[in-house]
């Protein structure tokens, strides 16, 4: 099997990333944060380890601000319902994931969408075009899981602080990918996936609150501090995390920053990038192929479809004849098809990853070609 679905979730870990989950699940499975004793203590510590290590790759000052949860659309859910009140506006972009669009559609708030370009560009002067008197939050999905677009984060988040609006990324695609810094970009509230870049195990996921930053919790109880009191503790990450914690899955997360972190973002974004340009690059000599990717911009996620063919009857053919994994559809984002005018039947996605190789991108074009001419 060939394996290009890494948008969805990377499926080769590193190897420190198995050995700390096994090691932790076997020695260290105690509930952590629920008890004094060595073993619910040593499993507090690998949070909290796991939690420093996010807050060095992500600049972020105050590890206790990282609340860590089982997924991105979690963390999202967490910050659009904690922060948006009645009557504030939400500006979100024309590249957002349904983990955006539908929470801010149950918010019961007005909301703009800040159009993207054909190649899945968000201009900052969108952003402001978008943004109103009483607009409270602007989010943005940092790199596209559609087209791999990269938007400008510093100068979005120029315009949006300018007229005193919070700002929330959603990482799931560019934490681990590119180099992501909150102070410097000035980002408010900061949604990441574990189990893609970082590659991590699945399951895990956070959010980012700045310290200026007030949220209500989505959820109440099991915080395993304060117990006394009836209502939910206000200091992070308690306020935000209630139940028993995934402490082996979030240990084991921990393992993949640190590896992520020796590598070095730009080392996995060169790779990833490097592998769409050459793939795209032998696709533009067949004619049937219509690519959804910026030359410049793009990370190592492409979107195509090919000539009078469904994308998911090619993504069939793909995995059955062939033996290569891949996602077809709308994947989760129609504002994003809607972009780029592939709604509604949507895309046939490549997405690469850090342990795919040259010979992965020579398979799949052979194998794509061959389907042109069947």
């Amino acid at each position: 099997m060939i394996y290009l679905d890494n948008a969805a979730t990377t499926l080769e870990k590193p190897g420190v990333v198995y050995k700390t989950y096994f090691d932790a699940v076997r020695r260290y499975s105690a509930n952590a944060g629920r008890g004094g004793h060595r073993m619910a203590m040593r499993a507090s510590e690998m949070v909290s380890d796991a939690a420093e290590a996010v807050a060095e790759l992500f600049k972020i000052d105050a590890p206790e601000r990282i609340a860590f949860t089982c997924n991105t659309t979690l963390a999202l859910n967490l910050a659009i319902h904690g922060l948006l009140k009645a009557g504030d506006h939400v500006v979100i972009t024309g590249m957002e994931h349904n983990s955006v669009l539908r929470p801010v559609v149950h918010s019961g708030c007005a909301y703009s969408v800040a159009a993207a370009d054909g190649f899945g560009c968000i201009a900052p002067a969108a952003v402001a075009n978008a943004m109103r008197k009483n607009t409270r939050l602007v989010i943005v999905n940092h790199i596209s899981n559609v087209c791999g677009q990269i938007q400008d984060i510093d100068a979005i988040s120029k315009v949006v602080h300018a007229r005193g609006a919070f700002l929330l990324v959603d990482a799931a695609q560019s934490a681990g990918v590119t180099a992501i810094d909150v102070v410097r970009q000035r980002i408010d509230m900061l949604a990441f996936a574990g189990h893609k870049g970082l590659m991590g195990p699945l399951g895990t996921g956070g959010l980012y609150v700045g310290a200026h930053v007030e949220l209500s919790p989505l959820l109440q109880g099991g915080s395993g501090s304060e117990s006394e009191n009836v209502y939910q503790p206000s200091t992070m990450p308690d306020l935000l995390v209630s139940g028993t914690v995934n402490a082996p899955a979030i240990a084991a997360l921990g393992s993949a920053v640190r590896y992520v972190q020796a590598l070095g973002e730009s080392a996995l974004l060169s790779h990833e990038r490097a592998l769409a340009d050459a793939f795209c690059a032998r696709l533009r000599e067949i004619p049937q192929v219509k690519l959804y990717r910026s030359e410049t911009g793009g990370s190592g996620v492409v979107s195509l479809n090919i000539a009078h063919k469904n994308p998911v009857e090619v993504s069939s053919e793909l995995d059955t004849k062939f033996g290569i994994a891949v996602r077809s559809g709308l994947h989760c984002a129609p504002l994003a098809h809607k972009s780029l005018s592939t709604y509604p039947a949507g895309t046939v996605r490549f997405s690469f990853g850090y342990f795919n190789t040259m010979r992965d991108v020579e398979k799949a074009t052979d194998a794509i070609y061959k389907i042109c001419k069947a």
